[in-house]
């Protein structure tokens, strides 16, 4: 560990778990065990300790309640655990004092989540978010941009209020000033110096979400909204996702359930993104896809609540 981190030095790392329940088929264990940040900022000897007690806290976590309780739920309270470590560089850009990728998320290569009939299931379903991806995978208080990859420009959101409303408003990312892993508001993070900030945001004026055309030091934060559209609509983004899901579902011969980082690299003025594969494992797809069937013959007094999509 002491030779890894002079290798790694000054450049954040991330302790993830890998355990065998974890990426069976099956179940699914994700956020059931956590993954610590190292900002790998210090002396040696203090980065040490801070990488020695993320490795022992996820050994820990097999007995946290959380996932005691996912076992017992599924019938695994008798299976022999067994836990090992995962230790990755964590992919990202620094900017000034901050470290986070432009974008990271989760992608199933299938959809259970269509907001509208149009959707293909089969084409799959991204959660993403600005910066790093534990707000995409933990689905916290913050809202993440929902994307049917058959059908990225329809949104399950509609008019410039509720898009405003359901957009990201915190970004976690590492302070490599403070040494320390944070979440902090988009309007602290966000500036009109990020090359690829018009790729990922709008501008409010006026109650309307309008497009960047450029990008300016001289742009207000607190007016930003990040709503990815230009990213889905101008690079190849959403063509490598759907190209990755269904290249790895077709080895695993299964759905799969991927965590990604992407960067964006410009070449000839043209904005390219290429996708980080951060960690897969099958997907665990609830038992029935197709829509129950409601009985034609309610009473209709009895009816409380009536709903043509997703609730």
């Amino acid at each position: 560990l002491h030779t890894l981190l002079q290798k790694h030095k000054g450049q954040p790392i991330i302790v993830r778990s890998s355990s065998l329940l974890e990426d069976s088929y099956g179940t699914s264990f994700a956020g059931k065990y956590d993954s610590y940040f190292c900002a790998n900022q210090a002396s040696i000897t203090e980065n040490l300790h801070s990488l020695s007690k993320a490795i022992s806290k996820i050994y820990a976590s097999v007995y946290s309640p959380d996932a005691l309780l996912y076992r017992k739920k599924m019938g695994l309270l008798d299976y022999d655990e067994r836990m090992a470590i995962l230790i990755q560089v964590v992919e990202g850009d620094k900017h000034g004092d901050w470290f986070y990728p432009p974008i990271a998320g989760v992608a199933f290569s299938k959809n259970q989540y269509r907001w509208t009939s149009r959707i293909d299931p089969e084409d799959g379903l991204v959660r993403m978010v600005c910066g790093l991806g534990t707000r995409a995978v933990e689905q916290t208080s913050d809202y993440t941009r929902m994307v049917a990859l058959s059908h990225p420009k329809i949104r399950p959101e509609s008019g410039a209020s509720a898009i405003q409303h359901y957009s990201q408003k915190q970004i976690d990312v590492i302070n490599l000033k403070t040494n320390r892993f944070e979440s902090q508001p988009i309007t602290k993070i966000l500036n009109g110096k990020l090359k690829w900030l018009r790729l990922l945001t709008v501008q409010v004026t006026n109650d309307y979400l309008g497009k960047l055309v450029t990008t300016s030091p001289n742009i207000a934060s607190k007016n930003l909204v990040l709503t990815f559209d230009q990213i889905i609509e101008q690079t190849n983004f959403v063509s490598q996702l759907k190209h990755m899901l269904r290249f790895i579902s077709k080895h695993y011969q299964t759905a799969v359930d991927v965590e990604f980082t992407a960067r964006i690299s410009y070449k000839h003025r043209k904005p390219k993104v290429s996708i980080c594969l951060v960690q897969c494992r099958p997907q665990s797809l609830r038992s029935n896809m197709l829509p129950t069937k409601i009985p034609q013959d309610i009473d209709q007094s009895a009816i409380i609540f009536r709903a043509r999509g997703i609730v």
